[in-house]
């Protein structure tokens, strides 16, 4: 059942309205956001990003340029946490699936002035992307 609703979360996405939102420090990686994928519930919210890569990258020995997932962001104390992603042999999200994992990733803390920031800002209401 829950692999039932991953898949559907994935497929959905794949035609996502992605927007845009930040490059990474060395201008290599472009992240996109779907606004419409936001949900908050208390002090967490969760959101879908896209990152569209330059250059190819490698993950087990398999190359990909594009990595999609869902987080997870803890508000009021600046964590984040991973809820699933997945990788493309294509950009935007297109091309085989590379490697992908739905395994529930550990509170980490959000580094100031971080991409990883810029995400978590966004997924909680505190900015808008541009």
């Amino acid at each position: 059942m829950i692999g039932l609703m991953l898949l559907a979360m994935v497929a959905g996405n794949a035609s996502a309205d992605w927007e845009p939102a930040f490059y990474n420090k060395g201008n290599t990686r472009l992240t996109y956001v779907d606004l419409t994928t936001i949900s908050k519930s208390g002090s967490k919210a969760t959101m879908w990003t896209l990152d569209d890569l330059k250059t190819t990258e490698y993950l087990k020995q398999k190359s990909f340029r594009s990595m999609m997932g869902q987080a997870e962001y803890e508000c009021n104390a600046k964590k984040t946490r991973i809820l699933y992603a997945q990788a493309y042999s294509d950009n935007m999200g297109k091309g085989i699936v590379v490697e992908s994992d739905a395994t529930l990733g550990p509170w980490q803390p959000v580094p100031t002035g971080s991409t990883g920031e810029v995400a978590w800002k966004i997924a909680c209401g505190i900015l808008k992307p541009h």
